[in-house]
Parts: C-alpha cells; structure tokens; sequence
C-alpha cells in the first residue's frame, strides 16, 4: 500500500513538473517579445507554483490541497477554454446574415493596422465577398497616439479590398470590446430596426467565445467567425484571454449596468 502511495506521488510530481515547466517556458516566450504585464505573466506564476510543489512535495496534507486547488483550478479552466475556442475556431458562419461586426484590436504608428486586426479584417472579407448583400461594422474609437480612428483604419482598408463605402458603417466612438459591441447593436438598431436583423461576429480565436457572450449580453444575436493568429503569439493571447474570460463568466449574474462597468 505505501509503495502505490509512493509511486502516485512520484507521478502527481512529474506531472507538476512537467506541465509547471510548459507554463514557464510559455512565459518566458511571452516576456522575450513583450514588455512587463502582470496579467501576461500569471502562468508562469502558476508554472513555478507547479514546480515548487512538484519538487518540495509538502507533507502537511493542508497545504498540498490548497496548492493542488489552486492549481488543477487554474489549469482545468485553462484547457477548457481551450476547447471551446477550437469548437468555436471551427464552426462556419451561414450565409445571408444582416451585418458583419469587426471587433477593433488598436493601430500602431498612428494609423496603421497591425496583424492581428488584419486578421479579423481579412476573415470578414470572405464573408463579405460571398455575401453581397452584407453590411460591415468596423468599431473603434480614437486609440492612445493614433492619428485616426481605428474604425476610419478599418473602414479604408475594406474599401480597397473591394468594398463599397456604401456597404460599411463605422462605430468610431468606443475604446473597449463591450463597447465595441453596444455601440454596434444602437448603429444597427438605427439601420434596420431594434433587434430585426442578424450578425456575423469576426475577431480572433482567441478572443471569440468571450466576445460571443458579451454580445449576447449586449442583445446581438447571430454566428461567429474566428480569425487566425500568429502561432507564436498564441501564449501571450490565450493566457491573457483566460483571465478576461473567467472574469466575465464570473460576473455574468451581474446586474448589465454593473456588469458593463466591470468590463
């Protein structure tokens, strides 16, 4: 019996061990190409907490469950949200949908779009192109050092990818997803009518299953249509986006004013 004992706690060690080096060598990517964020570098904290557990194996039975509760927590919630943004990742819009709502993701250097947003931009295309009778809705305010509104940005960049002016309305007011999305639902509402109509949602897919529900909250009804990413930002991205997520999950129940505030 003390030896099954045993060899479970050598493996529950290797395991800590193991999955704690991932995290950290995860964050260590994270901290190579980005500045300092706290939120950025929550997994390797959880990382080194795996491997401190995993090599010091403490014997008070109490702390062992707090640690492996905080841990399994954290790491089962993370493979969650994993799976749903490849269940999301995956899934194909239908055709004939009212509007597309593009999601901002900031300029650089002014007035330029980065990756990231080209992404998103270059996913609505397609649904766009096949979809003629489809309005877009790019959103964005005025960022920290752009010249132009990320909405004029996007709304430029699809007219020269064949767009007409007359198919895009720009949402240029808001500096947040969730206002990405109300300011949105009040252009459309004006456009077509309150809620008589239906959307397309376009961001990342990283970013789609919070997006999805922020939407919901902010009465749009519709379909999401993921984005790629560079794979080598993914660490950066999705540990981040754990955070974003778990934290609107969590005041879901929320009053919406109060849960506005909070996003």
């Amino acid at each position: 019996m003390k030896t099954n004992l045993k060899q479970q706690s050598i493996f529950i060690r290797l395991v800590l061990i193991s999955i704690g080096g991932l995290f950290v060598l995860a964050n260590i990517l994270i901290l190579r190409f980005f500045s300092f964020n706290m939120l950025h570098n929550i997994s390797g904290i959880v990382g080194a907490l795996m491997i401190f557990t995993g090599l010091f194996w403490p014997r008070q039975k109490w702390i062992r469950r707090i640690l492996m509760t905080v841990i399994v927590t954290y790491v089962g919630t993370f493979a969650l949200m994993c799976v749903v943004i490849f269940i999301n990742a995956v899934s194909v819009p239908d055709d004939g949908h009212d509007a597309v709502v593009v999601l901002g993701a900031g300029l650089v250097r002014g007035d330029q779009i980065p990756q990231v947003l080209r992404y998103r931009l270059d996913t609505a295309l397609i649904y766009l192109h096949a979809n003629e009778g489809t309005l877009a809705v790019v959103t964005g305010g005025l960022g920290h050092q752009a010249t132009v509104t990320e909405a004029y940005a996007m709304g430029l960049y699809l007219m020269q990818q064949g767009i007409s002016s007359e198919r895009i309305i720009l949402e240029d007011r808001s500096v947040s997803t969730i206002e990405n999305l109300r300011f949105a639902k009040l252009l459309l509402d004006e456009h077509f009518g309150e809620n008589n109509y239906s959307i397309v949602l376009v961001t990342n897919d990283f970013h789609l299953p919070r997006a999805r529900l922020l939407a919901r909250r902010a009465g749009l009804t519709g379909e999401g249509m993921a984005a790629p990413i560079q794979r080598w930002m993914m660490p950066r991205y999705y540990t981040r986006e754990h955070l974003a997520l778990s934290w609107t999950v969590a005041t879901w129940f929320l009053p919406y004013r109060v849960f506005y505030w909070l996003q």
